[in-house]
């Protein structure tokens, strides 16, 4: 049987155009070994994490998960899979009527609406170092300029991937596709008229970014 051009390999889920399609891979392509993975670390490690009041407690027990913090590695070329399900269609339209860089700030903010997200801290605007969660309740510190570009290209490939699903076949997303895709790219644009615009909502996207991890850390 002949494997249609707009099915995902993984999934099956079939899809109405090549863009949706990419978008789609980007997270789909690595959800099913995150998923074995993280199902791998919690049996070996014996820890639930649970988010209770915003602090954090460890229970010698893998039953009754509430909630756990995603691992962030900065060094994972494959794509991390963050949680989307609190976001609904009325949220997504609601972007739609936005301007595209206040859409895509908005989504930020949504996106850490839900604690697991939540795997960097910034405890100071001025310095060059954030913390990234690496699991076990264990933080690292790490250069900035190797983490918020990151954290944008994943948060990028997961509003691709809610777009496409909860919107599909509709020419109402594609401006907001082709800016999340400048985005996922480091704010790289090859058209000449827009790519100075492009990487200045880039470079102040990086800065609300940091912005609002410091707010939800302090």
């Amino acid at each position: 049987m002949q494997l249609n051009n707009l099915e995902c390999h993984l999934c099956h889920k079939i899809f109405s155009d090549k863009s949706s399609k990419s978008h789609h891979l980007k997270i789909c392509k690595n959800k099913i070994s995150s998923e074995l993975l993280i199902t791998h670390k919690l049996n070996n490690d014996n820890i639930n994490t649970i988010i209770n009041n915003g602090n954090i407690t460890t229970n010698n027990t893998t039953n009754n998960i509430i909630n756990n913090i995603i691992v962030f590695d900065i060094s994972n070329t494959n794509g991390t899979t963050f949680k989307t399900d609190h976001i609904d269609l009325d949220f997504i339209s609601s972007l739609l009527k936005k301007k595209v860089n206040d859409a895509f700030f908005l989504y930020i903010k949504k996106m850490l609406d839900n604690p697991v997200n939540r795997c960097i801290r910034k405890t100071n605007l001025r310095s060059i170092f954030s913390e990234i969660y690496v699991g076990n309740n264990k933080w690292d510190c790490c250069y900035d300029k190797d983490i918020y570009p990151k954290i944008i290209t994943e948060y990028s490939n997961c509003l691709g991937e809610l777009l496409t699903s909860k919107i599909p076949n509709s020419k109402i997303i594609n401006k907001l596709l082709e800016y999340i895709d400048y985005m996922a790219e480091d704010g790289y644009c090859n058209n000449n008229e827009i790519k100075d615009n492009i990487n200045d909502n880039y470079k102040s996207l990086i800065q609300k970014t940091k912005a609002i991890f410091y707010n939800i850390t302090k």
